[in-house]
């Protein structure tokens, strides 16, 4: 189980973090990059790894046999040299001795995937940070295809919380009537089988050839699909490093998540197909990052949605719980947008003075054009989120407008950097009268403060004082 293999050298970007040209190889392709996901992903969610299975399994033949059960805790590889077929300790081996055909070894291995209840209570062997962000890469189009070596279901359940259903194939009798990898919104291929089949593949000799259907379904992902690899050494899964092997082009880069490098035959498939290897971070770090770094490149590519796009996105994710981070982000952005824009100097310069009225009017235009969607956003928010499962939401994008512009550089009260933050306060809060929703115009009211860093603190206070008459924009 030990690879004591060196490490080769590997291909990378000079003067480039790897994980930063993966993520925008990525967004520059949607759907051209598959994951290949290994036994690390579901480490970190409590699943053993195939080492960890095995000294549990020797334990546990030792208990049954009456015999060196410390040794067997100690050093599972003496007490199987003692008592095992005379042969090098491996999960291989073990599987093979200890259960004679593929149901009477899944009946062995079950436990080690699926949570019993104290572990459900503990949030182990279920969905973890690795899998909720491959949801996410999925749900938003970035990936297409998920091949895994893991028998557990956690990446289909990571996607079923996403919002999405993928075709899974775990076996050559799955590829019948399969929809076509490009055709499919989403594909699961599980390489060793699911945990219920009974054709799961777990010892060297069940992983030393695949049947020719399923290496061709290998191969055409290997061939048409870039390839990002996680949590798999290589190690055991002879078939398919074959497939890599058998390799004869290579029309997108292979990108590969190792956190203490590669070793042994995953050395040698780097130095093959120049692989970009990206070091020291873990699956639940790995996977994240780079799922940030794709949606930040996204975000930064996008223009601005309309109004009406907005509005629209916004009523489909109000009702919908698997949406609320959409919602959020959603919210969270537009206020941005409106914040940067208020925050130009260029377009409102500070202590500006309007002694002509229609040169004042046209700057509260200007104000008003610039929060138009937001406005709408909130209004339409607060009115229809009965439930006040999102108030949150409407606040805090109140106080952002509060201390937006001059108010975040102690700009005073007369001038008309509050302008936003009373548009967003009068639409909010006339959606919240008309939803009858005390509680939100409470909030609204109470909760958002402006920071003003040369005021005194006794002359803070709500954005209802804030935002006052009197205390508004007027002209000067």
């Amino acid at each position: 189980m030990r690879d004591h293999g060196g490490a080769a050298p590997t291909a990378a970007v000079r003067g480039l973090d790897p994980l930063v040209s993966l993520a925008m190889c990525v967004q520059a392709g949607p759907g051209v990059y598959a994951l290949l996901l290994g036994a690390g992903v579901s480490r970190d969610a409590g699943v053993p790894t195939g080492w960890e299975i095995v000294t549990d399994l020797v334990h546990r033949a030792a208990v049954a046999r009456g015999a060196d059960e410390e040794l067997a805790a100690a050093d599972p590889e003496s007490w199987w040299a003692r008592h095992g077929d005379g042969g090098p300790l491996g999960y291989s081996a073990l599987l093979e001795a200890l259960g004679g055909t593929s149901a009477a070894r899944h009946k062995l291995l079950r436990g080690y995937f699926e949570p019993d209840d104290a572990e459900w209570r503990d949030g182990l062997k279920l969905p973890g940070a690795a899998h909720r962000a491959v949801a996410r890469l999925v749900a938003q189009g970035w990936v297409r295809v998920v091949l895994t070596t893991n028998f557990d279901r956690l990446t289909e359940q990571a996607l079923a919380a996403a919002g999405v259903q993928p075709q899974v194939v775990h076996g050559p009798g799955s590829l019948r009537g399969m929809t076509p990898l490009a055709h499919a919104r989403a594909t699961v291929v599980k390489l060793h089988g699911d945990l219920t089949d009974l054709e799961a593949r777990n010892t060297e000799r069940e992983l030393e050839r695949y049947p020719a259907a399923w290496a061709g379904l290998v191969d055409q992902v290997l061939d048409e699909y870039g390839l990002i690899v996680c949590g798999w050494s290589a190690r055991w899964d002879h078939a398919l490093v074959a497939c890599f092997e058998r390799r004869a082009t290579r029309r997108y880069p292979v990108f590969w998540a190792a956190p203490h490098g590669v070793r042994g035959r995953a050395a040698e498939l780097v130095a093959r197909h120049g692989a970009v290897v990206v070091r020291g971070l873990t699956a639940q770090e790995f996977l994240p990052g780079l799922l940030a770094r794709v949606e930040a490149l996204a975000h930064r590519a996008e223009p601005a949605p309309t109004r009406e796009l907005s509005v629209a996105r916004l009523k489909r994710a109000l009702p919908d719980p698997v949406r609320r981070i959409d919602l959020y982000e959603l919210v969270d952005a537009e206020a941005a947008r409106v914040v940067e824009r208020v925050s130009d100097g260029d377009r409102y310069p500070a202590g500006v003075r309007f002694p002509d009225p229609r040169a004042y009017r046209e700057v509260l235009e200007r104000y008003e054009s610039d929060c138009d969607t937001l406005l709408h956003l909130m209004a339409v928010g607060a009115f229809h989120d009965e439930s006040g499962a999102h108030t949150r939401v409407w606040v805090r994008a109140l106080r952002r407008l509060l201390n937006a512009g001059g108010g975040a550089r102690g700009g005073r009260d007369g001038e008309p950097h509050l302008y936003p933050a009373l548009l967003a306060l009068s639409a909010a809060g006339g959606a919240a009268v008309l939803a009858g929703r005390d509680d939100l115009l409470g909030r609204l009211f109470l909760e958002p403060v402006p920071v003003r860093p040369h005021r005194a603190a006794a002359e803070s206070g709500p954005a209802v004082l804030a935002l006052r008459a009197g205390g508004g924009p007027r002209p000067r």
